[in-house]
């Protein structure tokens, strides 16, 4: 079975890492404060401190915002439920919002019109921006996870939010095992953050997030973001290869495909489909948040045509060619029932 995703590791990781063992030091110290700086000045930002989890970046992320109990903050209806894992720590309230079909990310229109919202979640979901610069929210958090060294509107991604957050899972575009990272301009908001993951050498006590990134994983994150463009070319390479299978050209879309979608006519059907041919292929949101929060699908029409219809192949730096060749003639015999999203 061709796998979904799977990160990609060569020598110069391995010597980072060995580096940074034969230093003697592991936990966070020179390695995870310079793979901050890195990303911020891949995002745009001033600064960035680097955090076990992109779930963690978000609490610290909520934190900083003031998010109190009871504070309702808005996230798309259609992404990975983690979100709601840190507006529960935080003792707000999910509110999910619809999204916009062509971006299947947060359709500003019905967030901007969303009343008594404190804080907003707009991520770049699957490598294709969202229309970020229509919310006009004054506290949004930006996840630039899935579209890291991308630009859009003459701007970086991950520079638009007041505050924005990234994941180095395994599955994102550049990963340090877990890992993630919160990032911002103002300074002020700098020392809270720092002053909220630093529990040691204190004069009195105050509950502390021990979230703070390790060096062993903050120096292959290094390594790893040294790739990242070659990485990035390397997806639209083979984007353009699964575009000629569908449609005869290499035309790709907007975007950095850290997932390849189509819209097909039925997920499961065509996910099943692509397993009987040796290709796992998955829904990239296994269950919209609507539909965890168990709200009434009719609210989220576009949220639920896309968990109907929208399925996501294998596309990654190292997928061999033979594998590539495999899954490209697997798009072309279905060609007729399956579309290619976002749309040219």
């Amino acid at each position: 079975m061709i796998p979904h995703s799977q990160p990609n590791f060569d020598e110069t990781d391995e010597l980072k890492l060995i580096e940074t063992l034969r230093s003697k030091f592991v936990t966070h110290g020179r390695a995870a404060k310079e793979f901050g700086h890195a990303v911020a000045n891949q995002t745009g930002r001033q600064w960035g401190v680097a955090t076990q989890s992109g779930t963690d970046a978000l609490s610290v992320a909520l934190k900083v915002l003031a998010i109190e109990p009871g504070d309702r903050v808005a996230i798309p209806s259609y992404m990975c439920s983690a979100p709601l894992d840190a507006i529960a720590l935080a003792g707000g309230v999910p509110v999910a919002i619809d999204i916009d079909r062509q971006t299947l990310s947060i359709d500003p229109q019905k967030l901007n019109s969303a009343a008594n919202i404190k804080a907003v979640v707009v991520p770049h979901l699957f490598g294709i921006p969202a229309r970020i610069q229509e919310t006009d929210h004054p506290n949004v958090i930006e996840d630039c996870a899935q579209t890291l060294g991308m630009d859009y509107d003459n701007r970086k991604i991950g520079s638009f939010g007041k505050l924005s957050i990234c994941s180095f899972y395994g599955t994102k575009l550049l990963t340090t095992g877990h890992g993630g990272m919160i990032l911002g301009d103002d300074c002020v908001n700098e020392n809270r953050v720092v002053d909220l993951l630093s529990h040691d050498n204190r004069e009195s006590w105050e509950p502390h997030f021990h979230f703070l990134m390790s060096d062993l994983n903050a120096s292959l994150g290094l390594s790893q973001l040294e790739k990242l463009s070659g990485f990035v070319r390397e997806r639209k390479r083979i984007a353009g290869i699964y575009m000629d299978a569908l449609t005869g050209t290499d035309s790709i879309a907007n975007s950095i495909f850290s997932r390849f979608l189509v819209a097909a006519q039925n997920a499961d059907q065509t996910i099943a489909y692509f397993r009987e041919r040796g290709i796992e292929a998955k829904r990239p949101v296994y269950k919209p948040i609507s539909m965890l929060l168990e709200m009434d699908g009719k609210n989220f029409p576009n949220a639920m045509w896309a968990h109907e219809h929208i399925v996501s192949i294998p596309i990654y730096p190292g997928l061999p060619d033979d594998h590539i060749a495999q899954i490209s003639g697997a798009l072309k015999s279905k060609k007729s029932e399956l579309k290619c999203w976002p749309q040219l």
